[in-house]
This record gives structure tokens, sequence and C-alpha cells, in this order.
């Protein structure tokens, strides 16, 4: 009877199966910008059904309401799109805000250490350069307090501990990394 909610519907869960790990393992984890696709076709089931509930009342007084909040509803959609969408501006805010919200994730500690790694290499100034390798390392090491078996960031810290000079520290955590997961290349 209503083809257009069932598409709605059908295209949600064929959308979401291939980034829900039920029938093979992806290597991101699930986040908001996953969704986009699956969210649209609950959009489409949602606004369908409200239309064809709005169509249905035949007293137009009763139908002012319901169009009412409709736009409230997609105004206040909008807003808070836009309120997201400034926490992808770049890497960095994606990645804070990734922290902030999943402190728990070795992979955001991972992906917000990488950032300031980048960060640390564009930075001219050897002391901007100390502090961002500086948060670079605290953010590994809290991505394998995490995950110890974390090897990719053993490895990136061994990177790191090279750069600042630590020769030392650096050969300790590569050959941590390489105990740790002895195929990598």
């Amino acid at each position: 009877k209503m083809p257009a909610i069932v598409f709605g519907i059908a295209l949600f869960l064929i959308a979401l199966l291939p980034i829900s790990n039920l029938f093979f393992i992806n290597s991101t984890s699930l986040g908001e910008r996953l969704l986009f696709l699956p969210s649209l076709g609950i959009c489409i089931s949602l606004i369908l059904t409200g239309w064809h509930f709005i169509s249905r009342q035949r007293n137009p007084v009763s139908r002012k309401p319901l169009l009412a909040f409709a736009g409230i509803l997609a105004i206040g959609s909008c807003v808070l799109t836009i309120r997201a969408t400034a926490k992808w501006k770049d890497n960095f805010t994606l990645f804070q805000h990734g922290v902030d919200v999943s402190p728990r994730s070795a992979r955001t500690h991972f992906n917000l250490g990488v950032v300031y790694w980048e960060m640390a290499k564009k930075s001219s100034a050897d002391d901007r350069m100390s502090n961002y390798t500086d948060k670079a390392v605290t953010e590994f090491r809290k991505s394998l307090e995490l995950y110890p078996d974390y090897f990719m960031a053993m490895t990136n810290l061994g990177c790191l501990y090279e750069l600042k000079g630590d020769l030392d520290t650096s050969r300790i955590w590569f050959e941590q990394s390489l105990k740790s997961y002895p195929e990598q290349p």
C-alpha cells in the first residue's frame, strides 16, 4: 500500500549492512559520518508517513498544526546539521570531538595523535614542534592504555621518539611493536 515507505526502510537496512560489522569486520569505527546514507532511508520513511497522515486529514484546520510541527522539525534538523558540520571543519576538530565524545576509544586517541604528529611536521618552530610531538605522544600512549596491543601506536611512538632524538626509547617502542605484531612489514 505504501511502497515508498517500505523503500525508505529497505534503504536504511541495506545501507546499514556494510558498516554494521554483522557479515564482515570493517576497519573503521561506527560514526555519524557513516550513517548519512542509512539516515536518508529513515528520513524518506518519516516524511512520507507524515505526509500520508497529514493528507488524510480532511479538515484544513487540523492540518495547520501538523504542518507547523513538520516545519519546526525541519528547521530544528537544519540547525542540528549546521552545528554538527562545524565539528568536521578539519581533522583536528573532528578527532578532538571524537576524543571528547568517546574518551575510551583507542582509535580516536590514535587518530588525534596522528593529527598532532602531522601538525608537528608542518610546524617550523622547534617549540611548537616539541609541543605537538608531546601531544602526539600523549595521545598514542592513551590509545595504548586502552588497547595495549595497538602496534601502530607503538610504531608511531618509536618514530616520534626518533624524531625527538631519543633513540633508546625509540628502539624500545619499535621492539615492542615487533613483539606485539611480528608479521608487520
